[in-house]
């Protein structure tokens, strides 16, 4: 188990590879925009649950290959945050059996994306009945109980052609991207398909367990008391020094 960690500003937090039952809980994948710039990076691993983590502002908060590679398992990936990264959680195209259940996606610039054309209906958004919040979902729970009655779908025509033309993502959330979408709501012949359907999306983000930095675990935490200590440290010796000169110079001038 990897548990507790803050793992920020590198090219990429953590990457496993050609690993078993792993399971990853309660960690911050923060700020990490390097070249490749994943939060966590998933090559050929089976067994995993991704559980209690943060993805915050890193290019792509999840990354995942061929992971997993056995045909008779399921990765579960529930209670994660992932929240304005530029991708919040990037799929090959061939992955399969990934179970999202109770995250929350809070405005990326894309929520979840293909590392090429093809959807990603292989994998699972809902489980028993609970899906995850979407900070772009526009539909609404009448019967009050948490989830919506209409499905969230990733249907975005930019987002689709983001995926085939890379170069383009420089105008994500322009006048321009949104005027593409708007016109592929209004002529349907323009709609891509869904990349993703989830059937259970829930209102509002899920209750969460404390990120690591709450319990002192960052080493950010850790410099300012430190630092204090030094400080304090320095202060009593100078004071101590000065004393120890006053009191020498005192006893001479009595003398």
């Amino acid at each position: 188990m990897v548990e507790g960690n803050v793992l920020e500003r590198n090219s990429v937090g953590a990457f496993l590879m050609y690993s078993t039952d792993l399971t990853m809980a309660d960690n911050v994948f923060r700020s990490n925009r390097g070249p490749s710039g994943y939060g966590l990076g998933l090559k050929d691993v089976d067994g995993l649950v991704v559980s209690g983590n943060r993805f915050v502002e890193n290019r792509v908060g999840l990354y995942a290959d061929n992971s997993p590679s056995r045909v008779d398992l399921y990765h579960h990936l529930e209670s994660n945050v992932f929240a304005f990264n530029n991708i919040g959680a990037l799929l090959g195209s061939t992955v399969a059996r990934n179970v999202f259940t109770g995250n929350a996606f809070i405005d990326n610039g894309v929520q979840v994306s293909s590392d090429s054309t093809g959807g990603l209906l292989n994998n699972e958004w809902s489980y028993e009945g609970i899906g995850n919040y979407w900070s772009d979902f526009a539909g609404f729970d009448a019967d009050r109980d948490g989830i919506g009655d209409i499905a969230y779908e990733i249907d975005n025509l930019f987002t689709d052609l983001i995926e085939r033309y890379p170069e383009i993502a420089f105008f994500s959330g322009t006048p321009a991207a949104q005027a593409v979408d708007m016109a592929s709501k209004t002529f349907p012949s323009l709609r891509p398909e869904p990349l993703l359907t989830d059937n259970s999306p829930l209102i509002r983000v899920p209750s969460l367990p404390p990120a690591p930095m709450a319990g002192g675990t960052s080493s950010h935490v850790l410099v300012f008391p430190l630092s204090l200590g030094l400080l304090l440290a320095a202060l009593i010796v100078m004071v101590g020094g000065r004393f120890r000169v006053s009191e020498q110079v005192t006893s001479g001038g009595t003398r």
